[in-house]
This record gives structure tokens, sequence and C-alpha cells, in this order.
């Protein structure tokens, strides 16, 4: 395997590990059951809020002729945050979300509100070009 293709395979743990501890650092003494993850499922009871941060799609760029390498990536998130409450506060675990991912360089779509069974979700969609050399921080 080609170590300097790490970086690529390795960036859905990168900005995972970002996100988390940027958010926990805004929200954990304010909700304190707060939960992040990055799978879909868990088991036993539903926790909330809990932010479901997942790269649901990945395509390589800017290849050069050798194709050994990955030069740069175009992922995709979805983050989806999910909290049985008061609409602010859904709102403002969402905005800092979309502002944690703003602030890493990324566009921001599908920004949707939903309601079911007194379970409020935000989710939207976050998506960027990333070079081998680019920084998130």
């Amino acid at each position: 395997m080609n170590e300097l293709n790490l970086w690529a395979l390795e960036f859905e743990d990168t900005v995972f590990s970002l996100f988390s501890y940027a958010y926990n650092k805004k929200f954990k003494k304010k909700y304190k059951d707060l939960y992040i993850t990055q799978d879909e499922e868990q088991d036993g009871t539903a926790i909330f809020p809990t932010v479901l941060v997942k790269q649901i799609d990945f395509r390589e760029v800017g290849r050069d002729i050798s194709g050994n390498t990955i030069n740069g990536i175009d992922p995709t998130f979805q983050v989806t945050i999910s909290y049985k409450g008061d609409r602010e506060n859904l709102k403002e675990l969402s905005n800092y979300a979309v502002m944690f991912f703003k602030s890493k360089k990324f566009g921001v779509s599908n920004v949707f509100y939903n309601i079911s069974n007194k379970i409020r979700t935000a989710t939207f969609r976050a998506s960027r070009v990333v070079g081998a050399n680019d920084t998130l921080v």
C-alpha cells in the first residue's frame, strides 16, 4: 500500500475527530448526554442529542499520469442531528455544525429540518475538493 495515500483513506476519521473535539468543547456542558457518532445504528435506548457525521461520497480528483498516489479528493459528508426538545435548541446545534464545516471551507447544501414522533432532526451535506497538502485547521 502506498503510504502517501493514507491521508485520503483516513480523511473521514480526520474530519470526524476535528468535528467531535470542537462540538464537545462547545456543547458538552449544556447537553450532558450529547452523543457524536459515525455509526448509523446504536444498541439500546436512543440518546439525545445525537449527531451523526458520515462521509457518504468520496471521489479521487487530480490524478497524475502514474496514478499511484491520491493527489486530491472530493468528499461529501452528511450530518444529521436528532434532538427531542425545543426547535431553538436544534437550530443552535445545527447552526454550529454548519459553521464548523464552513470554517473548513466546505460548501453546504441540502439543509432541511423535520419532526416525527416529537423527535426533531436537522440534516445537511457538506463537500469540497481537498488536495494532498491542504490543511483543515
